[in-house]
């Protein structure tokens, strides 16, 4: 399992990771779904806050990236081989630059807005609180912080996911396996407040909602996938659950 700095790193810069990464974990239903809700509640957060500038944090190969709704955009990333899959985005408001996310090459208060996905939740609890500090140090004071969070509490069809991961079956063919944190609703709270935050938002990503339903694997034509596919996504962007697959959270400084 790869944990730590220097390991997590080191796997993100593996060609066959990166080349597969979007395939592996985002091409199936749950993953489509997840992608879905994720960037629902990211523009959502940059629009109620009349966000015009964004620093993204560990981008990697662009999936939440190339469908923000931002009018400047700078990603930065550890990994040449993830720039090399960004530089595919061709935005002329978009700039992409390698840099140390535990090191931001940034002055203070530089950023209204920092979005950092499937990066904190890699980190035990003095690695985070080293990033919590950089992003605070390069925010504004008004500012907004949009992260991605790992639940425990995935309810019953959750823990058969979870179940047969341990074991070596997963919808994510992966065969890197990589250290994550996982949280109670008040764990993940307790953190934020101690580290300095104050918390605006916290959106539940859900599968447990209509994940193994059958339903969800019918085979429809294009129209009647893009009939389903407005209705469901509509409805379940409504639905918040204590039984979440992981949450976007939304904080500014305290």
């Amino acid at each position: 399992m790869y944990k730590g700095k220097k390991q997590v790193k080191l796997m993100y810069q593996k060609e066959r990771l990166v080349d597969n990464y979007d395939k592996e974990r985002f091409s199936h239903f749950q993953g489509k779904l997840n992608h879905t809700l994720e960037l629902f509640f990211i523009n959502q957060a940059i629009k109620k806050n009349k966000i015009k500038e964004l620093l993204e944090i560990a981008p990697g190969t662009g999936r939440i990236t190339k469908e923000l709704k931002i009018l400047k955009y700078l990603g930065l990333d550890s990994s040449p081989q993830m720039l090399k899959k960004l530089e595919k985005i061709k935005k002329s408001n978009f700039e992409f630059v390698k840099g140390d996310a535990f090191d931001l090459p940034f002055k203070k208060k530089r950023f209204e807005c920092i979005l950092c996905f499937r990066l904190l939740r890699h980190f035990k609890i003095k690695k985070r609180i080293k990033l919590y500090n950089e992003m605070k140090r390069v925010i504004k004071r008004d500012g907004i912080i949009i992260f991605d969070a790992l639940s425990r509490e995935r309810g019953f069809l959750g823990k058969i996911h979870d179940f047969f991961y341990k074991i070596g079956f997963s919808i994510v063919k992966s065969k890197e396996k990589i250290y994550d944190k996982y949280y109670t609703k008040k764990e993940l709270v307790d953190e934020l407040h101690s580290n300095g935050f104050k918390i605006l938002n916290i959106d539940s990503v859900n599968p447990d909602y209509a994940l193994f339903s059958p339903i969800t694997r019918l085979k429809l034509n294009f129209i009647g996938r893009k009939i389903f596919d407005s209705v469901f996504k509509k409805n379940i962007r409504k639905r918040h659950s204590k039984k979440a697959f992981s949450w976007v959270v939304v904080v500014k400084k305290a």
